[in-house]
């Protein structure tokens, strides 16, 4: 599944105009999130040894990346997600908005070869955010429930941590992210096996916008990459790293331009932090300051 956009002719807009814009498009919260008080043990936390090899930009392995979540809706659909705690899995809500029956895979890296410790559930349990809109994907995020919590101190299952309150109003603007998908290798249709790493920039939200137009706002955030992003699933994960060596969610794969995917356009992202407060009262999750 693979959602994109037309780029929109945004040429006649004013300065004046524009730095408006700007400010609308600024990123924020949606509120304080203080019902959350469960916290996941070392939720983003990985060996620094596995830091190092990510950092090598080799292949990916088994326990790199672990949070990375594999979503089949009604058998019709694969989109991807990230895995937030022991029973919860977060999405973009146009993957399963209108789906009942969903298969999740986890600690998986070659989708065409049995590998150990891989987990497949299925659950039928889904919050789809109250303010969602399909036809301008406001509010574009869900949460799929598993029936059981599972095991997430094992190397290749983890959750990924959930970025901290103070990062709302962040614009992250120039700094360096990570995205993973499946997805497809180029602008055809042939799945890629492997589960595929980007190492990428985060884009000025401006450009952004005169890119697509008026669909982008503060919920949004954008990227460059130094590689095409075909292989991107909607869903997809986007983590950055603390200093602390701690990998936090910024965003889910929402759509790309329908220009090929070597064109440059900026890839755009569901912003985790504009919904901290949603996602905290839901699963009880703890953020942080």
């Amino acid at each position: 599944m693979r959602n994109v956009r037309n780029p929109v002719d945004t040429s006649a807009i004013t300065p004046a105009q524009f730095d408006k814009i700007r400010v609308r498009l600024r990123p924020r919260g949606d509120g304080i999130a203080i019902k959350g008080r469960r916290r996941e043990p070392d939720a983003g936390k990985l060996p620094m040894s596995i830091n190092n090899e990510i950092d090598k930009r080799n292949p990916l392995k088994s326990g790199q990346f672990p949070w990375h979540a594999g979503i089949n809706a009604d058998d019709k659909h694969f989109c991807a997600g990230a895995m937030i705690s022991s029973r919860h899995i977060i999405t973009v809500a146009h993957c399963v908005n209108g789906f009942v029956n969903f298969t999740i895979t986890l600690g998986d890296i070659d989708r065409n070869q049995f590998e150990r410790n891989v987990i497949l559930m299925t659950t039928d349990s889904k919050l789809v955010h109250n303010n969602f809109e399909l036809q301008t994907l406001a509010f574009n995020v869900a949460l799929l429930i598993l029936p059981i919590s599972i095991a997430t101190n094992g190397l290749n299952i983890k959750p990924v941590s959930l970025p901290k309150r103070s990062d709302s109003t962040k614009p992250f603007t120039k700094e360096k992210v990570y995205l993973t998908g499946w997805g497809f290798t180029n602008d055809g249709n042939y799945a890629n096996a492997l589960l595929t790493r980007a190492n990428m920039t985060v884009a000025d939200i401006g450009d952004c916008y005169k890119k697509y137009g008026a669909i982008i706002n503060f919920q949004h955030l954008c990227t460059y990459s130094e590689v095409n992003t075909c292989f991107a699933n909607d869903g997809s994960p986007l983590v950055y790293r603390d200093s602390d060596y701690t990998w936090n969610l910024l965003g889910l794969t929402q759509f790309r331009s329908t220009e090929n995917c070597a064109s440059g356009d900026p890839l755009v992202f569901f912003r985790v932090t504009a919904v901290l407060a949603w996602l905290s009262d839901k699963t009880s999750l703890a953020i942080r300051n």
